[in-house]
Protein backbone atom coordinates (compact mmCIF):
# COMPACT_ATOMS: atom_id res chain seq x y z
CA UNK A 1 0.00 0.00 0.00
CA UNK A 2 2.86 2.28 0.75
CA UNK A 3 4.29 1.79 -2.78
CA UNK A 4 1.10 2.88 -4.03
CA UNK A 5 0.77 5.92 -2.60
CA UNK A 6 4.43 6.78 -3.02
CA UNK A 7 4.00 6.31 -6.95
CA UNK A 8 0.74 8.30 -6.69
CA UNK A 9 3.14 11.09 -5.14
CA UNK A 10 5.63 10.90 -7.48
CA UNK A 11 2.93 11.41 -10.60
CA UNK A 12 1.21 14.72 -8.86
CA UNK A 13 4.40 15.73 -8.23
CA UNK A 14 5.37 15.48 -11.99
CA UNK A 15 2.39 16.50 -12.98
CA UNK A 16 2.42 19.57 -11.27
CA UNK A 17 6.05 20.30 -12.52
CA UNK A 18 4.63 19.81 -16.03
CA UNK A 19 1.75 22.36 -15.74
CA UNK A 20 3.68 25.08 -14.30
CA UNK A 21 6.52 24.62 -17.03
CA UNK A 22 3.51 24.78 -19.24
CA UNK A 23 2.08 28.01 -17.30
CA UNK A 24 5.89 29.72 -17.63
CA UNK A 25 6.02 29.08 -21.12
CA UNK A 26 2.78 30.06 -22.46
CA UNK A 27 3.59 33.30 -20.08
CA UNK A 28 6.47 33.82 -22.45
CA UNK A 29 4.48 33.38 -25.68
CA UNK A 30 1.13 35.72 -25.09
CA UNK A 31 1.95 39.08 -23.30
CA UNK A 32 -0.82 41.30 -22.09
CA UNK A 33 -1.24 45.00 -22.09
CA UNK A 34 -4.09 47.10 -20.17
CA UNK A 35 -4.92 50.64 -20.95
CA UNK A 36 -7.70 52.58 -20.62
CA UNK A 37 -9.55 55.40 -21.44
CA UNK A 38 -12.29 57.83 -20.16
CA UNK A 39 -15.29 57.61 -23.05
CA UNK A 40 -17.97 59.71 -20.98
CA UNK A 41 -18.08 61.27 -17.60
CA UNK A 42 -18.91 57.73 -16.20
CA UNK A 43 -17.86 55.53 -18.46
CA UNK A 44 -14.37 53.98 -19.00
CA UNK A 45 -12.79 51.53 -21.51
CA UNK A 46 -10.34 49.02 -20.64
CA UNK A 47 -8.22 47.86 -23.85
CA UNK A 48 -6.52 44.78 -23.44
CA UNK A 49 -3.71 43.71 -26.00
CA UNK A 50 -2.33 40.39 -26.94
CA UNK A 51 1.04 40.18 -27.95
CA UNK A 52 1.73 37.17 -29.57
CA UNK A 53 4.91 35.62 -30.15
CA UNK A 54 5.81 34.66 -34.06
CA UNK A 55 4.58 31.25 -35.16
CA UNK A 56 2.06 30.94 -32.35
CA UNK A 57 -1.73 31.93 -31.88
CA UNK A 58 -4.79 32.31 -30.03
CA UNK A 59 -8.32 31.28 -30.81
CA UNK A 60 -10.98 34.18 -30.70
CA UNK A 61 -13.74 34.15 -28.30
CA UNK A 62 -16.02 33.65 -30.64
CA UNK A 63 -15.98 29.58 -31.16
CA UNK A 64 -18.74 27.02 -30.55
CA UNK A 65 -18.58 24.64 -27.77
CA UNK A 66 -17.51 21.85 -30.48
CA UNK A 67 -14.23 23.22 -31.16
CA UNK A 68 -10.87 24.09 -29.33
CA UNK A 69 -10.59 25.98 -26.38
CA UNK A 70 -12.13 30.12 -27.20
CA UNK A 71 -10.54 32.97 -25.35
CA UNK A 72 -12.55 33.83 -22.47
CA UNK A 73 -12.15 37.13 -20.57
CA UNK A 74 -14.03 37.44 -17.51
CA UNK A 75 -14.69 40.31 -14.92
CA UNK A 76 -15.34 39.74 -11.15
CA UNK A 77 -18.36 41.17 -10.00
CA UNK A 78 -18.26 44.39 -7.96
CA UNK A 79 -20.46 47.34 -7.07
CA UNK A 80 -18.13 50.23 -7.75
CA UNK A 81 -18.21 48.86 -11.79
CA UNK A 82 -20.95 47.50 -14.56
CA UNK A 83 -19.88 45.91 -17.52
CA UNK A 84 -21.40 47.91 -20.85
CA UNK A 85 -22.13 45.64 -23.67
CA UNK A 86 -19.83 42.85 -24.84
CA UNK A 87 -16.01 42.28 -24.84
CA UNK A 88 -15.11 43.28 -28.82
CA UNK A 89 -12.54 41.55 -30.22
CA UNK A 90 -10.17 43.63 -32.92
CA UNK A 91 -7.40 42.32 -34.87
CA UNK A 92 -6.41 40.71 -38.06
CA UNK A 93 -8.16 37.52 -37.76
CA UNK A 94 -7.72 34.08 -39.76
CA UNK A 95 -10.19 31.68 -40.46
CA UNK A 96 -10.31 28.91 -41.80
CA UNK A 97 -12.18 25.69 -42.18
CA UNK A 98 -10.17 22.72 -39.35
CA UNK A 99 -10.81 19.31 -40.75
CA UNK A 100 -10.31 17.83 -36.84
CA UNK A 101 -12.93 20.27 -35.51
CA UNK A 102 -15.16 19.93 -38.81
CA UNK A 103 -15.86 23.93 -38.26
CA UNK A 104 -15.20 27.38 -39.21
CA UNK A 105 -12.69 28.53 -36.85
CA UNK A 106 -10.91 32.18 -36.11
CA UNK A 107 -7.76 33.16 -34.35
CA UNK A 108 -5.14 35.37 -34.44
CA UNK A 109 -1.32 35.72 -34.56
CA UNK A 110 1.10 38.46 -33.84
CA UNK A 111 -1.44 40.89 -31.86
CA UNK A 112 -5.18 41.02 -31.09
CA UNK A 113 -7.37 43.52 -28.78
CA UNK A 114 -9.89 42.94 -27.04
CA UNK A 115 -12.09 46.12 -25.64
CA UNK A 116 -15.05 46.32 -22.45
CA UNK A 117 -16.13 49.58 -21.67
CA UNK A 118 -17.38 49.97 -17.91
CA UNK A 119 -20.26 52.40 -16.38
CA UNK A 120 -17.70 53.45 -13.03
CA UNK A 121 -19.49 54.66 -9.83
CA UNK A 122 -16.23 55.93 -8.32
CA UNK A 123 -13.53 58.55 -9.30
CA UNK A 124 -11.07 55.21 -9.02
CA UNK A 125 -12.13 51.81 -9.35
CA UNK A 126 -10.55 48.64 -9.46
CA UNK A 127 -11.40 46.05 -11.96
CA UNK A 128 -9.78 42.32 -11.48
CA UNK A 129 -10.66 39.38 -14.27
CA UNK A 130 -9.14 36.60 -15.82
CA UNK A 131 -8.38 35.73 -19.09
CA UNK A 132 -8.43 32.27 -20.33
CA UNK A 133 -6.58 31.06 -23.45
CA UNK A 134 -5.34 28.56 -25.91
CA UNK A 135 -1.47 29.16 -27.40
CA UNK A 136 -0.83 27.32 -30.56
CA UNK A 137 1.83 26.25 -33.43
CA UNK A 138 1.89 24.04 -35.61
CA UNK A 139 2.71 21.00 -33.58
CA UNK A 140 1.05 21.60 -30.45
CA UNK A 141 -1.52 23.63 -27.74
CA UNK A 142 -1.14 25.15 -24.54
CA UNK A 143 -3.66 26.35 -22.13
CA UNK A 144 -2.52 29.63 -20.64
CA UNK A 145 -4.55 31.45 -17.88
CA UNK A 146 -3.88 35.68 -16.70
CA UNK A 147 -5.35 36.72 -13.66
CA UNK A 148 -5.30 40.69 -13.58
CA UNK A 149 -6.24 43.91 -11.41
CA UNK A 150 -6.74 46.97 -13.27
CA UNK A 151 -7.25 50.56 -11.86
CA UNK A 152 -9.38 52.69 -13.60
CA UNK A 153 -9.87 56.46 -12.97
CA UNK A 154 -12.13 58.95 -14.20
Amino acid sequence: MTNVKTIRATIVAFLSIVYCAAVAQTTSLVSWKFTTEIIAPNEIRLTITADIAPGWYIYSQHLSDDGPQPTRISFKESDSYFPIGTTIEDGDPNTYHDEIFDMEITSYTQKVSYRQDFRVHDRETLIRGTIDFMVCDSQMCMPGQKEFSVTLKK
